[in-house]
């Protein structure tokens, strides 16, 4: 189908960032001389955060948020660090939160920002391609797996700028999101203790959760075009 051709392939860019993960943990794992410059950095990081713990939570949740509004950030690789210093359920939290706030600014700039500042943040080509089977009336069912399905910037700034009603988008968000913390947390600890299958373990079910959802938000939204 034309329109269903239109839609970037979400599964092949999920296998191969699944791939690039598992390579990046087995580099680490293979090489002294790597994980002692990593974990000379990481020492420093933990540092600075264990004696300024007020201005390093700040620091953490702004990064996670921003990383939930620009694509090429991510706050995967500070999350091992992290949660050496505040365990596994205050980091999956932070996370969370931080998450969250990247979601609420996401979607007040989708809904106010001009189409020229919005395209200096995320390809406007696919917020366009979503529009057209997202409406403001769409199923919260679907929101939520349009939310777990696209990367948080993309599903964000498109309700926005669908005006999607934001409790509703809210609960979605936080539905979405509350997975993928978990998952981080238990990666994290799994790769601090170089623990290969789980490690394996938590990356391939976040990878399975992304292309399971993607496959039935296509498949919804396919439905509807017939």
């Amino acid at each position: 189908m034309k329109e269903e051709s239109k839609h970037p392939n979400e599964y092949k860019r999920r296998v191969l960032i699944f791939l690039a993960v598992v390579l990046v943990a087995i580099i680490f794992w293979s090489s002294a001389s790597i994980q002692n410059a990593i974990l000379s950095s990481a020492d420093l990081i933990s540092g600075f955060i264990a004696e300024n713990m007020t201005l390093g939570v700040v620091i953490f949740v702004i990064l996670t948020a921003l990383s939930a509004m620009v694509s090429p950030l991510s706050s995967a690789p500070i999350v091992p660090v992290v949660i050496t210093i505040f365990g596994k359920n205050e980091t999956a939290f932070l996370l969370l939160f931080g998450w969250l706030i990247g979601g609420i600014l996401s979607y007040f700039i989708g809904s106010h920002a001009t189409a020229t500042f919005l395209g200096k943040l995320v390809p406007t080509k696919r917020i366009e391609c979503y529009r057209k089977h997202i409406s403001a009336k769409t199923q919260f069912a679907l929101v939520v797996l349009f939310r777990l399905a696209l990367p948080s910037e993309i599903a964000g700034y498109t309700l926005g700028v669908l005006r999607y009603d934001f409790k509703r988008y809210l609960l979605a968000t936080l539905i979405s999101e509350i997975p993928f913390a978990i998952i981080s947390v238990y990666a994290a600890e799994a790769f601090i203790a170089r623990e290969f299958l789980p490690f394996l373990e938590m990356a391939a079910l976040g990878t399975v959760i992304l292309v399971t959802a993607f496959y039935f938000f296509k498949r919804k939204i396919s439905n509807k075009i017939k």
